[in-house]
């Protein structure tokens, strides 16, 4: 692909060429902030990529917007980490005490979008207190349906993991001590000894941290960020 960047750091006159340059089809794809579109016409978008997740629900609405303006088909494709979040987070935590809170609401918003299993579009319009019975059919969870099951049982073993812990780890020590691992911090803290330790060994480390972080999204656990 033809592509050009578009950035703070680049000289004025160079992202001024490369916003001409894409606008004028002269180049196929623009690799930008999220800066780059505001106020730009240009209807025949057909692609909106994101390498990294948004920091709001209403961030990622507005600028998936950007594609498809002409009314013909636009795709949007968002890759998805949780360490995302965690690392937006600590960007946060010098920001005022209001600030920081109402940027952690949107990133936990931001989060649970991403990790959902229901039709993008109904959860979209639902956010912003509008009613969609209907499937689209088109967004990857209508398409692509995720595999759903009852983790009730995986869940009080998790919430019961953070309060033996003292409730001062992070994921990834819990995800150990659940499943039985012997490393020097587990065994530092005693945490090989507590009753909770191996109970969960058969499962792989990415399902018990998809436990955690939707115990946490449904409000059941909460993180301080230091």
């Amino acid at each position: 692909f033809n592509a050009a960047p578009y950035h703070a750091g680049l000289d004025g006159n160079m992202r001024m060429k490369n916003q001409d340059d894409f606008l004028n089809e002269d180049v196929d794809v623009i690799v930008a902030t999220i800066a780059f579109g505001m106020g730009i016409d240009k209807p025949d978008v057909r692609f909106v990529v994101y390498y990294d997740t948004p920091k709001s629900v209403e961030g990622y609405y507005q600028e998936t917007g950007r594609a498809g303006r002409d009314g013909l088909v636009g795709d949007c494709l968002m890759f998805y980490s949780y360490n995302d979040i965690l690392k937006l987070e600590k960007f946060n935590k010098d920001k005022p005490v209001t600030e920081k809170e109402n940027a952690k609401l949107l990133l936990e918003e931001m989060s649970s979008y991403a990790e959902s299993s229901v039709c993008r579009r109904k959860q979209l319009l639902h956010y912003f207190g509008e009613t969609y019975h209907e499937p689209c059919g088109k967004c990857d969870n209508c398409t692509h349906p995720k595999e759903k099951f009852q983790a009730k049982e995986e869940m009080i073993i998790a919430l019961n993991t953070v309060k033996l812990t003292g409730e001062r780890f992070g994921i990834n020590h819990l995800v150990n001590v659940i499943r039985g691992s012997k490393d020097q911090y587990v065994t530092s803290y005693s945490h090989d000894q507590l009753e909770v330790h191996g109970v969960g060994s058969e499962k792989e480390p990415e399902f018990w941290k998809s436990v955690i972080r939707q115990t946490m999204l449904n409000g059941y656990l909460d993180k301080d960020i230091e």
